[in-house]
């Protein structure tokens, strides 16, 4: 062999391995929690495509909490740790506590990088006669699409053993949807659906809005994914993130205040907050879309407002600006 060809080739081996270590490398600290240094990622929210466009509020985690509890481990002092660890189990228990779940052995395995709520509407069967009915939506993105069946078919085995309700199969637009049919007459509006979406776990609080969340994917001008007023506001977020809210003012005021319609329908105010991870805590960034004046006026603070080192840091809730009616 040439000596010319043997570096040719050399060199060759060189770079290979090169690439190979780099993407390792970058696999590697993507799933780390150090990945989250720069303050989040640039994802946007997967699971808009199965919430309308109308929705009054969606909040989306686009970090895998497992990722975001390291995170806090890693920047914490000694003394913080085990707090900040035992703040986090106290949360799995609080909102999993009466479910009957366990988050370690029945969710963590297979929960991916994202998990999104959603209000979908005010009133899902539009019948007032019968109350104010929200519909709600959570999507939960699988890391292993067998491990979350499995944990669907485990949870509603449990529950058909309890004979308080009927297990329903149903196939719809090519899915399979799985729900609870109470055997109380009484509650024939208050039942569980599921099914699993490529890798996205839909759960919805009546098979109705499991219905309407797979309508909206067929048919793209239904989701928000696509609305124009949606997208707009993204474009104005451009910081990584670790969570995203996006709200439809006008009837996110009316499911808080429990109205089954909002008192000014053709308003169109949208807001979006985005919620990066900084040195100093979490910063929000915000877009405001469909009001008078919405061209992008440059921020009137530079840093903290001075009286700031006058509050509390167990506060929970602080506005300081030079002026406020801003």
């Amino acid at each position: 062999m040439k000596l010319r060809s043997f570096f040719y080739i050399l060199g060759a081996t060189v770079i290979i391995l090169l690439g190979v270590a780099t993407a390792s490398f970058a696999w590697i600290l993507a799933d780390s929690p150090l990945s989250l240094l720069k303050g989040g990622v640039l994802r946007e929210p997967a699971a808009a495509i199965f919430v309308p466009k109308q929705a009054p509020v969606m909040v989306s985690l686009l970090v895998n909490p497992e990722r975001l509890e390291s995170f806090g481990q890693l920047i914490a002092t000694p003394a913080n740790r085990r707090r900040s660890h035992q703040e986090i189990k106290d949360l799995e228990t609080s909102l999993l506590g009466k479910t009957g779940l366990n988050y370690q052995k029945e969710i963590k395995p297979w929960l991916g990088e994202e998990i999104t709520l959603a209000v979908t509407s005010l009133d899902f069967d539009r019948d007032t006669d019968n109350g104010i009915q929200p519909g709600y939506l959570l999507a939960i993105q699988s890391k292993d699409g067998e491990r979350a069946k499995e944990f669907l078919q485990a949870s509603y085995s449990k529950q058909a053993v309890s004979g308080k309700f009927d297990l329903v199969f149903e196939l719809y637009k090519g899915v399979n949807l799985i729900y609870q049919r109470p055997l109380t007459a009484g509650d024939n509006n208050r039942f569980l659906a599921s099914a699993v979406v490529g890798d996205t776990v839909l759960f919805a609080n009546n098979i109705k809005v499991l219905r309407e969340s797979l309508n909206n994917v067929q048919v793209p001008d239904l989701n928000l994914k696509n609305s124009p007023d949606y997208r707009e506001a993204l474009k104005n977020i451009t910081e990584p993130r670790i969570a995203i809210v996006y709200g439809n003012l006008p009837p996110l005021s009316a499911w808080i205040a429990n109205q089954p319609v909002p008192e000014s329908p053709e308003a169109k105010q949208r807001l979006a907050t985005a919620f990066s991870l900084k040195s100093g805590g979490i910063v929000a960034q915000t877009a405001l879309i469909g009001v008078l004046g919405q061209d992008d006026q440059a921020p009137i603070l530079s840093s903290p407002v001075g009286a700031l080192s006058f509050i509390g840091e167990n506060s929970l809730l602080v506005a300081a600006s030079r002026d406020l009616n801003r």
